[in-house]
């Protein structure tokens, strides 16, 4: 079973069915993401070894983490999502007695962790140990674009009368444990017991962690309940699925979750990372569609919103004037292949951002990063083509022969419109074309991207300078899904429904077993599954829309959370446990009209 996910404001972290902390993580400014982790450190020679990579992956979801051990077996376990964000565990020992565990970050002082246990009955039940290494979070990808040096995973423990402190003085990064049983040793407490409250606070040194762990022993856990109940109650999705379904409900919970920022600054920069445990990295394109889902919201949902687009243009790194494929939280390029798309989300964001608050300061302060990024992305189009080249797929995956990639030109045609929509009169005048240049665009498209197959207009996946081309569609692709919702063409256009009839058969690549997915990972994909319901509001289909949310129910996990990739036979996850974009996606397909052409979705 999947670990449960807690976390809050940069601080998060998994706890396993046993009770036991998989892993504490929380920001580094120099770093990205460092962890507290029951896992040792992963080789940097085995990074291109996908076959390793997935082993690594897999073993963060089945590990058996450090903390609580019980003495006695355990009759009973009982796991339960108090609020949706808040782990509770229960067992039931073999002699009756009792365990609960509770463990949060405080919402109001993150970075402090509170692992609180309650026992039916006094006595010796448990003890607390494990192996930990204090680390820089392994960021183990399936297509590395270049190792960063991994510091040194080396972790000194000192122990005092009421707890430990645990260093990494290459990070540098510390963690403070206070624990009410007095214990000894170099270990993690071997063998004392303990049914007492256990705290960790981590920082960047010493006094931040200390810092930390003294707050969190002083907030009442009800505040943190509060604030998870208060927040996803007045989330509206818009959709009409139960509210208490676990997908729908993860999408927000964990859009929270993976949005990184610092409660004691003035700088209101906000990270969003694809998930808290494989790889907390950040790339564009999933963080608009977590984004979206706050769009929702409002208040604090938007504050995120607000933050995460100004880290985008202000913080995050564009190296030769555009933005790599990933990035550590810090801001820092991770992987720098050129992915079109991920040059036109921040703007799209932006638009987005803009049209649903009418937040014009905003719009003006940035303006300068968004021309700029503009001017550098249309110099890149392709000699008398009048087409944006990419090196990279959507699903980080080398293009070679066939740099022009379709549905990363839809969207640019919709962002480009969407800009032309929020832009102020007072910048209109060197944005006043944008309207032209997508219709430009969009013309093209129609031009270069139609090609015949057996017999049959199509738009091909992606093509090459000289009319080469390829049929394919991912489930990493959202473009094709929205293009008559984004009003590039009419849901029964002839040319639309047989891209979007091969894209859901077996004629193309990535369709496996009845559901889209990727060569990336050839299996089904939860974002596959989204897109198939989206094209079932678009075509009125609601017995096929059922059929796909029965789907997305069995390979949604225990707390809701869709992986990346599943088994469509056993359900049994393929790739990745953590991934924010599936279950972003799914709120996306669900919040959409089936009215959508007299609401004017978008």
């Amino acid at each position: 079973m999947k670990p449960l996910d807690f976390g809050y404001g940069g601080c998060t972290g998994s706890i396993n069915a046993d009770g036991r902390l998989v892993a504490i993580n929380t920001y580094h400014e120099e770093h990205g993401y460092v962890t507290l982790t029951a896992q040792p450190p992963f080789p940097d020679e085995d990074r291109y070894d996908a076959k390793k990579v997935r082993a690594y992956r897999k073993s963060l979801a089945t590990s058996e983490g450090f903390g609580m051990r019980f003495k006695l077996p355990v009759r009973r376990r009982e796991a339960f999502l108090v609020e949706g964000g808040v782990p509770l565990l229960r067992f039931t020992l073999e002699n009756d007695v009792v365990a609960e565990c509770l463990t949060y970050v405080n919402v109001t002082h993150p970075n402090g962790v509170a692992y609180l246990w309650r026992f039916s009955e006094p006595g010796n039940w448990a003890t607390l140990d494990g192996d930990i290494w204090l680390q820089r979070s392994a960021y183990t990808q399936l297509t590395e674009g270049g190792v960063m040096a991994f510091p040194s995973a080396e972790t000194e423990i000192e122990v005092f009368a009421e707890g430990l402190r645990i260093h990494n003085g290459v990070l540098p990064a510390w963690a403070a444990f206070s624990i009410g049983t007095p214990f000894n040793g170099l270990a993690l407490i071997p063998g004392e017991e303990t049914t007492d409250n256990i705290y960790i606070g981590l920082g960047k040194s010493k006094s931040y962690a200390e810092t930390y762990l003294h707050y969190v022993q002083r907030i009442d856990p009800t505040v943190t309940l509060d604030f998870w109940q208060s927040g996803y109650q007045n989330h509206d999705t818009a959709g009409e699925s139960n509210s208490g379904n676990a997908a729908l409900q993860r999408a927000w919970v964990y859009a929270v979750q993976c949005s990184v920022f610092n409660a004691y600054t003035t700088s209101g920069y906000v990270r969003m990372l694809t998930d808290h445990m494989l790889l907390p990295l950040s790339w564009n394109r999933d963080a608009y569609y977590v984004a979206a889902t706050l769009m929702h919201g409002d208040g604090f949902d938007l504050e995120l919103l607000k933050g995460h687009v100004r880290w985008m243009f202000e913080q995050a790194q564009r190296p030769q004037g555009y933005w790599g494929r990933s990035y550590t939280a810090s801001g820092r390029v991770k992987d720098s292949g050129y992915q079109l798309d991920q040059q036109i989300y921040p703007l799209l964001e932006l638009a987005a951002y803009v049209q649903r608050t009418d937040d014009t300061g905003l719009l003006q302060s940035l303006m300068p990063h968004a021309l700029s990024a503009l001017e550098v992305l249309l110099a890149s189009r392709g000699d008398q083509i009048e087409l944006l080249p990419t090196d990279e797929t959507p699903a980080d995956d080398p293009l070679d022969d066939y740099p022009f990639h379709f549905s990363s030109q839809i969207l640019l045609w919709y962002t480009l419109r969407k800009l032309d929509d929020v832009i102020d009169r007072s910048i209109r005048p060197r944005m006043a074309s944008l309207i032209d240049l997508a219709e430009m665009l969009k013309a093209t498209v129609k031009e270069k991207f139609v090609v015949v197959h057996e017999s049959k207009e199509f738009y091909a996946y992606a093509i090459s300078r000289d009319n080469g081309y390829r049929l394919y569609h991912d489930a990493n692709d959202i473009p094709l899904v929205m293009m008559p919702i984004w009003g590039f063409c009419d849901k029964d256009d002839p040319v639309w429904r047989n891209t979007i009839e091969f894209a859901f058969s077996d004629e193309n690549p990535g369709f496996y077993d009845g559901v889209l997915g990727s060569v990336h990972t050839p299996a089904p994909w939860a974002l596959g599954d989204a897109q198939e319901l989206i094209l079932c509001k678009v075509i009125g289909d609601r017995e096929r829309y059922a059929r796909v949310w029965e789907r997305v129910e069995k390979a949604a996990q225990w707390d809701g959370a869709l992986p990346e990739a599943y088994d469509a036979n056993t359900f049994e996850v393929v790739s990745r446990h953590w991934f924010a974009w599936p279950n972003a996606m799914i709120a996306i397909a669900d919040s959409i009209s089936w009215d959508w052409e007299q609401e004017a979705q978008a």
